[in-house]
């Protein structure tokens, strides 16, 4: 199955749909996850901004903080990702901005890879490359549920065995969006009632 952007759908289990596109002159594949989670929107909101208990459910991710904040919605953020011998730790920095669509119910958290003083370089850390990165959720079923969407270009840099980065590809957005609906179920998840405000909820 091709969609009418090019997407291939590649596999679906557990309600999450994952689909796979090449990008043309690259050998970058982008991949897209995507499945409803049983929370409103400004709850799984919180989650996704809560840095601090990101390695909770985010695979292999040992540290997540902000670097600096532009705005109420805008931020610099460190992650670095712990992943099993022998393969090389691998870290990022990227800016992150989210967009409100009051018609649509949705947010959108763009981000991409970011070179910045304040985080040079680490020891025994490979420094990947997100091209581009899409975080979209949308209020569904007047706020009962919502819809999450995953989309990542990326380049692991290094060398990493071509199997080990597709099972990467197919898992990572999956094994997100599955972690996602655990975590929102937590005590300590924030829900922020302007965010549903702001949508028109």
């Amino acid at each position: 199955e091709i969609d009418a952007n090019g997407w291939v759908r590649d596999s679906s289990h557990g309600g999450v749909v994952i689909w796979m596109k090449d990008n043309p002159g690259t050998s970058l594949v982008s991949v897209r996850g995507e499945g409803p989670v049983d929370a409103p929107i400004e709850r799984v909101y919180g989650v996704l901004t809560d840095y601090d208990h990101a390695p909770e459910w985010v695979e292999m991710l040992h540290t997540s903080r902000i670097l600096r904040v532009y705005g109420p919605h805008e931020f610099l953020v460190y992650n670095h990702s712990d992943l099993p011998w022998p393969v090389t730790d691998r870290d990022t920095v990227t800016r992150r901005r989210a967009t409100f669509d009051i018609p649509l119910r949705r947010i959108e958290i763009i981000l991409r890879s970011e070179d910045d003083p304040i985080m040079p370089q680490q020891p025994k850390r490979i420094r990947a490359e997100v091209s581009f990165g899409r975080v979209r959720v949308t209020s569904l079923e007047n706020n009962t549920r919502t819809q999450v969407e995953y989309e990542m270009v990326a380049d692991p840099k290094g060398s990493i065995p071509k199997f080990l980065i597709a099972y990467g590809q197919r898992s990572w957005p999956r094994d997100t969006i599955r972690n996602l609906r655990k975590q929102v179920q937590k005590a300590h998840v924030r829900s922020n009632p302007d965010i549903a405000r702001m949508l028109g909820l």
